[in-house]
């Protein structure tokens, strides 16, 4: 069985210190390498009560300056901050049903691909599912695999677009089973979940990946 090990360090410590970062406007510029800086860059990490009562992701950015922070709001689709990246969610959809506004944890996938962590919307979310994906996490709080992450699902952007029209995949049972088809014993891990939810949460899922060379 494969141990999970810590995916995302949340640098919390950095939080009230200006940092520099970088954005890029569309998901054809981050596969190009269209990096724009911006200084003066601080993550705000939503409280789980946020996101509650008021909705939207774990995520916004700040700058201090109201231009460019309306910018990192409704422009940039993807921040990269202290090495780690950040997916805007605000015009991105899945089965027709919008994630919300602020920002989701990113991780680059197989090279030019950007894969996501967030919770599960769509036909598949019951309102069960959909509200425990608020009622989690704490400032300061790594996501190392616990019942953060138990909760919560990965989605992957795969194709070129301008972060409105972008494809979003989840990575499900089918999409699974499709990319471990040769690799038996990877295959037979995934499937060591027996319940269908177990099997296609982040926890489970992201050291698969990772195994299998696709995240870092």
């Amino acid at each position: 069985m494969i141990r999970i090990s810590t995916l995302f360090v949340f640098l919390f410590a950095a939080l009230n210190m200006s940092a520099q970062g970088r954005f890029c406007k569309s998901y054809d510029d981050f596969v190009a390498g269209n990096w724009t800086e911006v200084a003066d860059l601080e993550p705000i990490h939503h409280s789980a009560s946020h996101k509650l009562w008021v909705g939207g992701n774990d995520y916004k950015f700040e700058t201090g300056d109201k231009a460019m922070d309306k910018v990192m709001k409704k422009e940039a689709f993807v921040i990269e901050y202290q090495d780690t990246l950040y997916v805007n969610l605000r015009t991105l959809r899945f089965e027709k049903t919008r994630f919300g506004n602020g920002y989701a944890q990113g991780l680059p996938y197989d090279g030019n691909k950007i894969m996501f962590v967030t919770h599960r919307i769509g036909r598949a979310a019951a309102n069960e599912q959909f509200m425990s994906g608020f009622m989690f996490g704490a400032i300061g709080a790594a996501i190392t695999g616990s019942s953060q992450l138990k909760d919560r699902v990965c989605y992957l952007v795969d194709n070129n677009g301008d972060g409105k029209k972008t494809n979003i995949t989840l990575i499900d049972d089918e999409f699974m089973e499709n990319l471990l088809e040769l690799d038996r014993p990877l295959l037979k891990t995934y499937r060591s979940e027996k319940k269908q939810k177990d099997r296609e949460s982040a926890a489970h899922i992201l050291p698969i990946l990772k195994e299998k060379g696709l995240v870092k």
